[in-house]
C-alpha cells in the first residue's frame, strides 16, 4: 500500500509541475512536506508554505534589484510595480482553477500561483542577469 502511495504522489508531483512553462524550483521543505502528506494529498498546507517562502524570495529579490537602471536610456526600471502588476495578473489567472470547483479547483489555484511566482522569480533573476552583464 506505501508503494501505491508513494507513485501516486510522485504522479500528483510531477502534473503539477507540467501546468508551469518553465520547469519550477521548489523548496526542499516543499518536497519533504509533500512526501510527509502522501496520506492526505488534497491538504494545501504544503503549497501554502512554499507559496509564503517564494513570495519572500521574490520581495527580497525585488528590493535587492530595485535601483537597477534601464542601459537602453538609463531610467530606472521599477521593478516593484511590474512584480506587482505581474502578481496580479497571476491571481486572476489561476482563479480560473477555482471554476473546476471544490477542494481539487482550491488545490490547482494554489499551485498555479505557486508556479507562476517561480516563473516570475526566474525571469526577473533572469532579467536582472542580462541588464547587469
Amino acid at each position: 500500500m506505501g508503494f501505491i502511495k508513494s507513485v501516486s504522489m510522485v504522479l500528483f508531483v510531477i502534473s503539477f509541475s507540467a501546468l508551469s512553462k518553465e520547469a519550477p524550483k521548489y523548496s526542499a521543505e516543499y518536497m519533504k512536506c509533500l512526501s510527509a502528506n502522501v496520506g492526505n494529498p488534497m491538504s494545501t498546507a504544503c503549497i501554502d508554505s512554499e507559496l509564503n517562502t517564494q513570495d519572500g524570495l521574490l520581495n527580497s529579490f525585488v528590493r535587492k534589484h530595485g535601483d537597477i537602471t534601464s542601459p537602453e536610456d538609463g531610467n530606472p526600471i521599477d521593478i516593484k510595480s511590474f512584480a506587482g502588476s505581474q502578481r496580479k495578473l497571476i491571481d486572476e489567472k489561476c482563479d480560473l482553477w477555482l471554476k473546476a470547483g471544490g477542494q481539487n479547483g482550491v488545490l490547482l489555484s494554489k499551485q498555479c500561483i505557486l508556479d507562476e511566482t517561480i516563473s516570475l522569480k526566474n525571469m526577473l533573476t533572469d532579467f536582472v542577469r542580462s541588464v547587469d552583464g
